[in-house]
């Protein structure tokens, strides 16, 4: 960025005023860092008559998240919201992630608290909600052992994949439910390795063994027939 600044320093105050270069510059700076300039960038808007909009917020939340500002980025927050962009798909996505990133950097102990309470209203205002964006929130319950709001979660799913059933699966081996796990993976549309070495340590760690070895049984046979060993 040591270039794209320099230029950007000798522009007049036409050019450099202008919200595309100004949104090039916060891009630029939260995709090569120094992460502050971009955050730096953003505050200096007001002073230089700029309004930011959806191209500006997902860069400066992404900024947040990685330098770990994550007051800063509640500020954000609620600039986004004054403003109406908190419906916006990228900015959305970007404030989900940083909830999220927030909630993984806290003690287990805190996020039982209601930490999680920001992500998952993040997520509830999400217009548009990504497969991927389910797994997340299903696996933030399943990491705190909520297995009970990760499955009304997966029960909801407009669509699933092989790592929601996963999830859920790795949720209730988590809590050594074994009735749940086991009816999870029988109704599975497909199952891999993951699936297979979850049960077999779900079986071992109640220690049931027998079953968990005819599980290895299975999951070799299979994977042999499928070619993957």
């Amino acid at each position: 960025m040591e270039y794209p600044n320099l230029v950007f320093s000798q522009l007049g105050p036409e050019l450099s005023n202008d919200i595309m270069i100004q949104n090039a510059m916060i891009r630029g700076y939260d995709t090569n860092g120094p992460f502050e300039k971009c955050i730096s960038l953003f505050d200096e808007m007001p002073l230089r008559g700029l309004k930011p909009h959806n191209f500006t917020y997902p860069y400066v939340l992404n900024s947040c998240t990685k330098m770990g500002w994550y007051r800063k980025g509640k500020q954000v927050h609620c600039h986004i919201v004054k403003h109406g962009f908190e419906s916006n798909l990228a900015v959305a996505n970007a404030l989900f992630n940083m909830y999220v990133k927030k909630l993984d950097s806290c003690e287990p102990a805190v996020v039982n608290h209601g930490t999680s309470n920001d992500a998952r209203r993040v997520f509830d205002d999400m217009c548009v909600k990504p497969v991927q964006v389910w797994n997340r929130m299903i696996s933030r319950y399943v990491s705190v052992c909520d297995v009970q709001s990760a499955r009304k979660l997966f029960d909801v799913m407009p669509e699933r994949d092989i790592v929601s059933w996963n999830s859920m699966i790795s949720g209730y081996a988590e809590v050594r439910d074994v009735g749940n796990a086991r009816d999870l993976f029988e109704r599975m549309p497909e199952k891999d390795v993951v699936s297979w070495t979850l049960m077999i340590g779900l079986y071992a760690n109640a220690g049931d063994l027998i079953t968990a070895r005819n599980f290895l049984r299975q999951c070799h046979a299979r994977m042999w027939f499928l070619g993957t060993l």
